[in-house]
């Protein structure tokens, strides 16, 4: 993927979020729902020997009847149409982003050794709240390399507060007292 990929794939998922005819959280549902179904079929709508009115009418045969009048398939279509189908996950990822921003939400993942509470979850939620006037909707993943604490991770950023990291922090202070 390169960055001129990854700049049309905003352009389309702008326009997708953009479109008119539909709720913002229908084209949501729909948009998850066709990539869910091209994904499992990638390799056919990826095949430069199949023509493009043969995978739209594959398309047709293979999505759910909600699915046909969508924006989501008007969308699938431009890319079968534009030989940039394989762009579809960037797509949808920068569109979630999108209705994220919108609804201001955040996606943020949280690692962990062990499953957060209900009280550490939503600790979490209004501190970060608090903090940005952003609701953080928070996906967990358990990471056994975790001793303790958390990393929790959203946009292109890092919090560290784990023992992992106080123990690597202090290493590396006494090393460099060491040198001094």
């Amino acid at each position: 993927m390169n960055i001129s990929d990854i700049s049309i794939s905003k352009k389309y998922a702008f326009a997708y979020f953009l479109a008119q005819g539909e709720s913002v959280e229908k084209k949501k549902e729909r948009i998850f729902e066709i990539a869910s179904v091209v994904k499992q079929n990638a390799d056919f709508f990826i095949n430069p020997s199949i023509g493009v009115e043969v995978k739209w009418e594959i398309l047709d045969k293979i999505i759910t009847d909600d699915l046909k009048n969508s924006a989501a398939r008007r969308l699938v279509e431009i890319l079968i149409e534009n030989k940039k189908i394989q762009l579809l996950t960037i797509i949808v990822d920068e569109f979630e982003r999108l209705y994220f921003e919108s609804k201001k939400h955040i996606k943020m993942e949280v690692r962990a050794r062990h499953p957060l509470s209900e009280k550490e979850k939503n600790d979490i939620i209004l501190t970060f709240k608090e903090a940005t006037g952003i609701t953080p909707v928070i996906k967990f993943v358990e990471d056994k390399s975790i001793i303790g604490g958390f990393i929790m991770r959203w946009d292109d950023r890092i919090f560290d507060s784990t023992i992992n990291q106080k123990i690597n922090l202090l290493e590396k202070e006494v090393i460099e007292k060491e040198i001094i």
